[in-house]
């Protein structure tokens, strides 16, 4: 599925680069060697740092959360905006004055666009996922209690954006929002 996930990416390269660009951000500040920063490739790493493993479960939490956490709160007032201008003012392609283009339509599919291709970007590599639980798996019972659902919605998550299903899930809610 490297080829359909790189796809993706590539469609949306603004949240890609993004994702990228927060996760090199905390390989830095958690002290993790990065292999290799190039933030588009065309392999399973587009949109992704390759580095070493994150020994720990906290840095792990904080390697697959954060980067999602930041991207959301980036997304959320460009989706917001694109929608008010798009569904809730419903300003159209054509200007009403002109006849011609509206720009204001163009930004608000712009904003549409780019919060979109954040959304679809949130989440970490599955093999990032993937070594967190493992590192989970490793710890005591009370630490393995306490930190199964965060640990279990990224592996989830990150498989769903593996194979393509959190971006047709994210462009269905999008498009339901705007054309209901």
């Amino acid at each position: 599925m490297s080829v359909l996930h790189c796809i993706l990416a590539f469609l949306t390269i603004p949240g890609a680069y993004l994702h990228a660009f927060w996760e090199h951000i905390l390989l830095k500040i958690l002290r993790v060697p990065v292999e290799d920063d190039a933030y588009l490739q065309r392999n399973e790493l587009c949109g992704h740092v390759e580095h070493k493993p994150i020994l720990s479960l906290g840095s792990g939490l904080v390697f697959c959360f954060v980067p999602a956490l930041l991207s959301a709160v980036i997304a959320a007032p460009m989706l917001w905006a694109g929608f008010l201008f798009l569904r809730e003012w419903g300003v159209t392609l054509r200007s009403i004055e002109t006849g011609g283009v509206s720009a204001l339509f163009l930004v608000s599919v712009l904003f549409v666009y780019i919060g979109f291709s954040i959304v679809c970007n949130l989440f970490p590599a599955y093999e990032d996922a993937l070594f967190l639980c493992e590192t989970w798996r490793e710890k005591g019972a009370a630490v393995r209690i306490a930190a199964a659902i965060p640990v279990w919605i990224m592996r989830v998550c990150a498989l769903l954006a593996r194979f393509g299903v959190w971006h047709a899930a994210a462009a269905a809610a999008i498009l339901c929002r705007i054309f209901i």
